[in-house]
């Protein structure tokens, strides 16, 4: 079983944040308020239907190609001034493991059906790196601002290289027209916050206890499922037979207690809690995500 880890793999978000203490909160509703109430929580073992209320405050996967579809255009026009024809980095490494996914579904939970083939690794080829093209010193300095990545702007082909090349070129424009190109600071605060309190909240450890008691019954002597995910042993290329057992008996034990529900009640109330103190400003941040979207797509009708 897998929750996502980083934010990308076998227990995402959990890695990143389970076995800290909850953060200091920088948003407007502190970490000291009292638990929220959850109501009933949903059997959930597929997330593909579901959504974190966060969520209607971040860049979801299609608004975000449409912004970088734009961003790509740009730069390929500023390129053409300086007589080179841009091609971006392809996919040709890899598959990035977040691509089209929302976080509900990069977080918690993977299907029986790879879990049963990768146990907690992800598939052949995914999360490996995007491959650049071969870039001419001038290029990249082109595109860059400078061939070695310092700051030092100069001339190509008789014209000026704007700060930043045309990648810091583009951006100013898209900042200046109000285009935003990842999730608001506050938003994120808010989304990494809910996710560290939310392994604090006794609710979800109790649901811990219970899965962990169930692998027990299976063989296997974990406290978390982050430790079961985040064994040594599975540092391994490709998953071993008892990595698959773990990872199949993992999946068994979460949906047997429910483990995916109570942690999406219980961080879906922590986001309501913070959305409500910080209301007028997530708002601001939704129209920005309104503005992005259809400035972005005027951008791809221009051509």
């Amino acid at each position: 079983m897998r929750i996502a880890r980083t934010v990308l793999g076998p227990i995402a978000a959990f890695a990143i944040v389970a076995g800290a203490t909850a953060c200091s909160s920088s948003s407007d509703g502190g970490t000291d308020a009292a638990p929220p109430s959850i109501g009933p929580v949903q059997q959930l073992t597929d997330m593909s239907h579901q959504a974190l209320p966060l969520e209607a405050y971040m860049l979801q996967p299609g608004q975000f190609a449409t912004i970088m579809s734009a961003r790509r255009q740009l730069v390929t026009q500023c390129m053409q001034r300086f007589g080179f024809d841009y091609q971006p980095a392809t996919a040709d490494g890899g598959t990035d493991p977040t691509a089209g996914k929302t976080q509900s579904q990069m977080r918690y939970v993977d299907s029986s059906a790879h879990v049963s083939a990768y146990g907690y690794h992800q598939e052949p080829g995914v999360g490996a790196p995007a491959v650049e093209p071969q870039r001419s010193p001038t290029e990249l300095a082109v595109l860059t601002g400078s061939p070695d990545g310092g700051d030092a702007p100069g001339q190509a082909t008789g014209r000026d290289i704007p700060e930043g090349g045309c990648f810091g070129e583009v951006d100013r424009t898209l900042a200046q027209r109000g285009v935003i190109i990842q999730d608001d600071e506050l938003v994120s605060t808010i989304n990494i916050e809910g996710m560290s309190r939310s392994t604090q909240d006794p609710r979800l450890k109790q649901a811990f206890t219970a899965w962990s008691a169930c692998m027990k019954g299976k063989g296997y002597t974990y406290a978390t499922p982050k430790e079961a995910n985040q064994d040594p042993r599975w540092s391994t290329p490709t998953a071993s037979a008892e990595e698959i057992g773990t990872a199949v008996a993992d999946l068994a034990c979460m949906t047997e207690n429910n483990v995916v529900g109570t942690w999406f009640a219980v961080e879906s109330a922590y986001q309501k809690q913070q959305i409500e103190a910080n209301f007028e400003k997530l708002e601001q941040v939704r129209r920005s995500i309104d503005t992005s979207i259809r400035v972005a797509n005027g951008i791809v009708a221009a051509g």
